[in-house]
Order: C-alpha cells, then sequence, then structure tokens
C-alpha cells in the first residue's frame, strides 16, 4: 500500500508523476512509461543537491517508481534501491513537515515488501516502526489514517507465531484493526 505525496509535485518531478500514474492505469501497456518515470527521477535525484527542499519528495516517488519496476520485473536491486531511496526520503524530511506520515508509510510498506522476499525479520521490525512512529504524527487524514492501522495490524499478523509474546502481538493488532 504505497501512498503519493497529495501535494503539488515540483516541476521537475511532475512529468514523471504523470508517467507512472499512466503507467498504473494500464500496466501491461504502459511499460515504457515506468522506464521513462524510472529515468526522469533519477535525472531529479542527480540533479537536486543534498540540501535542495525537494530532494525528499524526490527520492520518495523515485522510491515508489522503483517498487513498480520491481513488481514487473521481479528484481531485488530494484526493491533494494527503492528501500534506500524511501530511507533516505524520511532522513531528509523534517520533523513536523506533513509529508513524513506519507514517506514513513512508503518506507515502511517497502520494507514489508522486502520483508516477503528476504524473509529478514530486521526489516519487518523497521516496516513496524516506520508504521507506528507515522501513526503517532499529526495530519495523518482518515483515509491515510486507514490504511496505516490496517498496514500496521497487518504486519504485526506476520511472524506472530515467533514473537517473544504472541497472544499479546496479535491483541495489538486486533486493536489496531477495530480503529
Amino acid at each position: 500500500n504505497l501512498h503519493r505525496t497529495p501535494h503539488p509535485q515540483p516541476p521537475l518531478l511532475a512529468p514523471a508523476m504523470a508517467l507512472y500514474s499512466r503507467y498504473l492505469l494500464d500496466p501491461q501497456a504502459n511499460g515504457a512509461d515506468l522506464e521513462e518515470a524510472v529515468r526522469q527521477l533519477r535525472y531529479a535525484e542527480a540533479h537536486l543537491t543534498p540540501g535542495h527542499p525537494d530532494r525528499p519528495a524526490a527520492l520518495d516517488d523515485l522510491g515508489l517508481v522503483l517498487i513498480a519496476c520491481y513488481q514487473r520485473s521481479g528484481k531485488p536491486e530494484e526493491l533494494n534501491e527503492a528501500v534506500s531511496a524511501h530511507r533516505e526520503s524520511v532522513a531528509l524530511t523534517r520533523p513536523g513537515h506533513g509529508s513524513l506520515g506519507l514517506r514513513l508509510l512508503n518506507l515502511g510498506a517497502a520494507l514489508s515488501l522486502r520483508h516477503l522476499l528476504t524473509e529478514d525479520g530486521d526489516d519487518l521490525r523497521e516496516s513496524r516502526e516506520c508504521r507506528r512512529q507515522a501513526l503517532d504524527l499529526p495530519g495523518m487524514g482518515p483515509a491515510h489514517r486507514a490504511a496505516l492501522l490496517s498496514s500496521t495490524g497487518l504486519s504485526l499478523i506476520t511472524g506472530f507465531e515467533r514473537a517473544p509474546a504472541p497472544v499479546d502481538r496479535l491483541d495489538e493488532a486486533v486493536g489496531l484493526l477495530r480503529d
């Protein structure tokens, strides 16, 4: 459950995200749009210096598009690059920024996806932590909050039988899913 930031896109990013949106409408027919979106977002990443205010948005968008690439190709390196892009986006987003919650949610989703591939428990733990941090932030709209509660609850169910306190883990998951 990856989410685009609802704020207007910076001019350098808008064309790439328009291509990505068109790709999502018909992935079979619009594969070239996905490739071009990646190319444009990599260009943006290379030209937005670390202090540039649009860099976190560019990295978050790049992460979203790379996950779509991974889902299309199955290449783990695309998923790893997506996780790195989302991680840097979160790190560069200042506390209190309106997009921080969605960026944490996107990082958490990317880590969950990678956990499904690698079964790395650290990815699953970090994914849950991202979601918990996002839940504590003000400004999450009702739709995003519902998606966040649902994805956090479902992530708690994953691997609950190996948790030190499996019943507590399930109780927490049920509580989040009821909210």
